[in-house]
């Protein structure tokens, strides 16, 4: 018997649109989707160091100077993939079918639970490599092997924290000054933005001179985890307190409790994207890329059916000096 059109590949791929909105993803912002060039999981590209170098002067009639070429590190990686699959019983297919609007709603409510769960899975592990890639490194363990992705983040661009920001008489603000052309300096670009854990919230609130520079207004917003204008440094501070579960368990947060991370928001498809491969899976179309899903029946009763959901993606930085974090400003 052929699948109600919800189960099918069409019908899972635009699920979403149908019944309900994703869990929001802060990083994706930074991160948009760009398709492999490649038609299998070989991910290249190149971080580009363009020189704050000023052009030099010649004699009137003289020939002009020879300057060097652009500087390229040219990168490479097999993206990972994950792959995960959920048993959908036959109950929830027979009231898909069953006529009256209440029997159908409630038997998509309980497979958009199941595909829900599968997708967020997922977004939540791009989500996570996302911060590890402006952390530094992603990490990932594959059939028992660990691989580590170096992002190039410059060594000074990590963890230059040289005050603790616990302290309320600590000097925050010239810090963040220091950092902010660290990046105009070496990264070309002027950050806008600073992520911060939920932690760092207090510790700007309670920061002598940043609590006298922020109105009530902005106090209250900042408190709220509203986007919040930071004067002098002109960084917008968001608040990311978002986290994930992993396999012991344990919750953590995509930003550390006391970590920062300054960028521009310039860098989203500029200087950092994700690059989505191709599904090697037989059902996929040619011109798929990132996540894909698709079903197949049970033929042994009580038959229901099998959904997988997938994605083949890492995220890449092509300005890595643009970042600057650091994971605990209180040490």
């Amino acid at each position: 018997m052929a699948l109600p059109s919800e189960l099918t590949a069409n019908g899972l791929m635009g699920w979403v649109e149908r019944f309900g909105e994703e869990e929001p993803m802060l990083l994706e912002e930074y991160f948009p989707a760009r398709p492999n060039e490649g038609s299998d999981n070989q991910v290249r590209w190149d971080i580009v160091d363009l020189t704050r170098e000023v052009a030099g002067f010649v004699s009137y009639n003289a020939p002009g100077l020879q300057v060097a070429n652009t500087e390229i590190q040219a990168k490479s990686v097999l993206a990972p993939t994950v792959r995960e699959k959920k048993r959908i019983p036959g109950t929830y297919i027979q009231w898909l079918r069953a006529p009256g609007s209440l029997t159908q709603t409630q038997g998509r409510a309980a497979i958009d639970r199941e595909l829900r769960s599968l997708r967020n899975r997922i977004r939540r592990r791009q989500e996570l490599l996302r911060a590890q890639c402006l952390m530094g490194a992603m990490t990932y363990i594959i059939d028992g092997v660990t691989y580590t992705v170096d992002t190039e983040i410059p060594d000074t661009h990590e963890n230059p924290g040289a005050v603790d920001w616990s302290n309320p008489t600590a000097d925050v603000l010239n810090e963040l000054a220091d950092w902010v052309a660290l990046i105009e300096a070496d990264g070309g670009l002027a950050p806008d933005t600073l992520l911060v854990g939920r932690n760092v919230i207090g510790y700007l609130l309670a920061n002598d001179a940043i609590s006298k520079m922020l109105s009530d207004i902005a106090k209250e917003e900042l408190r709220g985890g509203m986007i919040t204008r930071l004067p002098g440094v002109n960084l917008d501070i968001r608040v990311y307190t978002r986290g994930y579960v992993d396999g012991t368990g344990t919750y953590t947060p995509y930003i550390p409790a006391d970590g920062v991370i300054m960028l521009s928001s310039e860098i989203a498809g500029t200087a950092a994207w994700t690059v989505e491969c191709r599904s090697n899976d037989a059902r996929a179309g040619e011109a798929q890329r990132g996540l894909f899903m698709h079903s197949w029946e049970e033929d042994e009763p009580p038959a229901g059916v099998w959904i997988s959901a997938e994605s083949t993606a890492i995220p890449v930085l092509g300005n890595a000096a643009a970042v600057v974090y650091d994971t605990d400003v209180t040490a």
